[in-house]
């Protein structure tokens, strides 16, 4: 029962991050601000469990991480994008497995 509840709650955290990457738009976010943006909507993923279902939304090819540098600033981060799959998982258009979409 642990293992489906897990995985339950796997999907919904998946859902919740393409969604706030929708929100974010072209420009994306950092990892940074998805976590802080979770915890504001509430969520208690811990912040590893984040990016482990960055990492499979990314392995689905439904986010994209980009590598953003500015070495006059001293600043590297990685921002993630919503990709045109990952689009079309949200709108429904396609079904993908293991994404909670639709769901509440």
């Amino acid at each position: 029962m642990a293992d489906l509840m897990n995985a339950m709650e796997n999907q919904v955290i998946r859902n919740q991050l393409l969604e706030l990457l929708q929100q974010a738009g072209p420009g994306g976010a950092s990892e940074k601000v998805i976590r802080m943006a979770m915890k504001k909507a509430g969520s208690r993923a811990e912040p590893e469990r984040i990016k482990e279902q960055l990492f499979y939304l990314e392995g689905k090819r439904l986010i994209r991480k980009v590598e953003c540098k500015n070495q006059a600033l001293g600043i590297a981060m990685d921002v993630y994008l919503l990709t045109p799959d990952g689009i079309d998982v949200l709108e429904g258009t396609r079904e993908e497995p293991g994404i909670g979409v639709g769901d509440g």
